[in-house]
């Protein structure tokens, strides 16, 4: 039989509180923390990493002020394997990381952290070591590496007794997948609580966790009795960013975010009050628009998007070989020095990595049908084209053929009209709604906002679908548009429209 440790998380009993005073601060910005409750801390290659992430701010034991958790594996050299986002829903995140399947055997470490975290020194962002084995590679040769004579513990202020539970369980064995029933007396004051079953030894001892935590001190460990010792890893007051005007990293208060600059080509100087559009490539299309500050940079905030997904991000009003964008990344490249950990592998470490080998190959072998998830789907109410339905579409199919975009405008599209002499053309939308022309609307191919409308009227008439009108003025956060025309075509390559250089498409891996 089996012998399994239940092992439990209280995200009440240790949680450090900070001081909100900070030296000439008048309002200093709230402090965020994260911490990741894994399954167990012993894993072989092509596992799955079950977690529940706990997202803290100042005294408070739930932040709501994030939204989305970035995690990554990486090794000892800053090799990341693994880069995953998920979403914060009242301070919680929940779901699994499968782990590559050729990565070498050896310690790696497991880091988690929110996109406003990253204003703060990176060795304050949650880092644990998991150890992986990777059964099919051959052995490695193992460095031999002095641990430190001493090593400094602190106990946590917060917490003056310990808490003991009575845990008891209906039966001493159980079937795969069985549900077990557990009843759990004296924790009234405990307000949440992780539960995750393993098997024995596949979770680090106290010795173990003292080496791993001796040679890199600004890891999160539990140090004494599976207790949170946060207070260890030296928050650096120094650092602390006195207001919002300090931020490179706006927080991710609603959903994912995107962000960049726009500079100019040959000085590399931030432009600022750029008008900046994105567009969602997708079954359910978004266009969201924002300014530059200052600094040049912006900042675009997208609707429930799920997997990977294609972006364009441009310019409005602005000549084409003027500027540039640069697109950031929301995971970090940056890392604190790290000391190596050698891997600990003995007879009875090998024993419990066959038992953890065999149960995968059998649960690879014989998948289980899952009819429930064992996480709740977040239920959103973002249901397509953030902009809502056209007043006018025109099937070109059902009309004779005509020579040009400009032919078919004038002639089959009522309360739209081009104007302006050639190179300079332009096209205004009629509204009849608040009788009013509105000109310069805003311009769509294929959902992609087009700001050359001279290349846009060369197209091929034949290459279109339908055309669509919006023919009253949107509000669009802070901005204003005065009408959509929106040309669909039949093509997956924009009928051969080039984007001028002050736009960019990017591929963006969104919540998993």
């Amino acid at each position: 039989m089996k012998i399994l440790n239940i092992i439990l998380f209280f995200n009440l009993i240790a949680y450090p509180v900070f001081s909100q005073n900070y030296g000439n601060c008048d309002k200093p910005l709230p402090i965020e923390e994260i911490f990741l409750h894994t399954d167990r801390d012993r894993y072989i290659t092509g596992e799955k990493i079950w977690f529940k992430a706990y997202c803290l701010e100042n005294d408070s034991l739930i932040s709501e002020f994030s939204k989305v958790l970035y995690i990554e594996l990486f090794d000892v050299n800053k090799n990341v394997y693994l880069q995953k986002k998920y979403e914060l829903s009242k301070g919680t995140a929940s779901g699994s990381l499968l782990i590559p399947e050729n990565i070498n055997s050896g310690n790696y470490f497991l880091r988690a952290y929110t996109l406003y975290q990253r204003n703060f020194p990176v060795e304050n962002l949650y880092t644990q070591v998991i150890s992986i084995i990777n059964p099919e590679n051959k052995s490695q040769e193992i460095e031999n590496i002095q641990q430190p004579d001493k090593t400094k513990f602190e106990k946590l202020n917060n917490s003056k007794s310990y808490k003991f539970l009575s845990i008891k369980t209906t039966k001493s064995k159980y079937h795969q997948r069985e549900k077990i029933k557990l009843k759990i007396d004296n924790f009234d004051e405990i307000t949440d609580m992780s539960i995750s079953v393993r098997i024995k030894g596949s979770g680090y001892d106290k010795e173990t966790i003292k080496k791993l935590f001796a040679r890199n001190h600004w890891l999160h460990y539990y140090i004494e009795n599976n207790k949170i010792d946060s207070s260890s890893h030296n928050f650096n007051k120094k650092n602390i960013l006195k207001n919002v005007n300090d931020l490179k990293w706006i927080p991710e208060i609603r959903y994912l975010t995107l962000s960049g600059i726009v500079r100019k080509k040959d000085t590399e100087e931030p432009v600022p009050n750029l008008t900046c559009i994105s567009s969602v490539i997708s079954k359910k299309p978004q266009i969201h628009l924002t300014n530059t500050g200052k600094d040049g940079r912006f900042v675009f905030s997208f609707n429930n998007l799920r997997g990977e997904h294609k972006l364009f991000v441009g310019v409005k009003d602005n000549s084409d070989d003027e500027t540039e964008i640069l697109i950031n990344n929301n995971f970090t490249s940056d890392f604190p020095e790290i000391q190596n950990i050698p891997l600990i592998y003995d007879d009875s470490l090998n024993k419990i990595f066959e038992t953890i080998f065999l149960n995968y190959q059998i649960s690879k072998k014989f998948k289980p049908v899952n009819n429930k998830n064992a996480f709740s789907i977040y239920n959103h109410s973002f249901s397509g084209f953030n902009l809502g339905n056209p007043d006018i579409v025109i099937d070109l199919k059902t009309y004779i053929d005509l020579p040009s975009l400009e032919d078919i405008i004038r002639e089959l599209i009522p309360g739209v009209n081009i104007y302006g002499p050639r190179g300079e053309r332009g096209i205004s939308i009629f509204s009849k709604r608040e009788k009013k022309t509105y000109k310069d609307p805003l311009i769509l191919l294929d959902n992609i906002p087009v700001f050359n409308i001279e290349k846009l009227l060369l197209i091929d008439p034949s290459l279109i679908e339908t055309i669509e009108v919006y023919n009253s003025r949107y509000i669009l956060g802070n901005h204003s548009l005065n009408g959509i025309f929106s040309v669909k075509t039949k093509t997956n390559n924009f009928a051969s429209y080039k984007w001028a250089d002050n736009s960019v498409f990017v591929s963006l891996k969104t919540l998993d």
